[in-house]
């Protein structure tokens, strides 16, 4: 697809409605893979883009409704420092919650400084980024070298399509120039939050959906040098 193609292709898609053809139920997604059909993505997890061009560059697709924070990408941490949680199921069945189900969850949001209702926080030591509990202390952990590779591979390129809360398109901005120093100082400040999206499953099966960076629409702005 060239440029071009990708502009038009968002401009026809302004006052129509984003409707997936295999929603799945409860899943807050499914508008973003609604987007991907409609510019003949297929869905992915890529660790690039998710449309290639012509010239070769990567674009990432979004969609937000102005009010929900916008997943920028997943990455999981390293479990190297903490003898008691060696992988991600340790991590679940530490801290997780009950749920009206029977099933627990461990869906939360986790900021610098101050712990969250499962007491886990961010906390940054040297070029690491931890996840620290308040008891057991790091249970977690992220280099921010790698973590900005990651950003920058990922969101090269970045088209937002805004909906309203019916799918309707309401227009697309395109963002380019990726600022890796302000994403590690909007990381270190807690603009941008990490959520775990951890839930069991039937047959004590543990479903991880991506710890994903969020960040609020009003703020993307701010990791690029270009927004057309």
């Amino acid at each position: 697809m060239t440029r071009d193609e990708l502009n038009k292709k968002l401009k026809n898609l302004e006052t129509t409605a984003l409707v997936p053809k295999h929603h799945r139920f409860g899943d807050d997604g499914s508008y973003g893979r609604a987007l991907e059909e409609s510019l003949g993505v297929k869905e992915n997890n890529f660790k690039t883009g998710d449309l290639a061009l012509d010239d070769a560059t990567r674009v990432e697709l979004k969609t937000t409704n102005g009010k929900s924070m916008v997943t920028l990408f997943s990455k999981e941490p390293k479990w190297t420092c903490n003898e008691a949680i060696k992988k991600m199921r340790d991590f679940f069945d530490s801290y997780s919650y009950d749920t009206p189900s029977g099933r627990p969850k461990l869906n939360v949001a986790i900021k610098p400084e101050v712990y969250n209702n499962q007491g886990l926080r961010i906390m940054l030591k040297g070029e690491k980024l931890f996840i620290e509990h308040q008891v057991d202390g790091y249970c977690a952990e992220w280099s921010i070298e790698d973590l900005i590779s990651s950003a920058a591979k990922k969101l090269d390129e970045l088209v937002i399509v805004e909906r309203d809360s019916n799918g309707t398109v309401l227009g697309s901005t395109i963002s380019t120039g990726f600022k890796k120093e302000t994403f590690k100082k909007m990381i270190i400040s807690g603009q941008i939050v990490i959520e775990t999206r951890l839930s069991m499953k039937a047959g004590n099966k543990l479903k991880n959906r991506g710890t994903c960076f969020r960040v609020s629409p009003k703020k993307v702005e701010e990791i690029y040098k270009e927004e057309k």
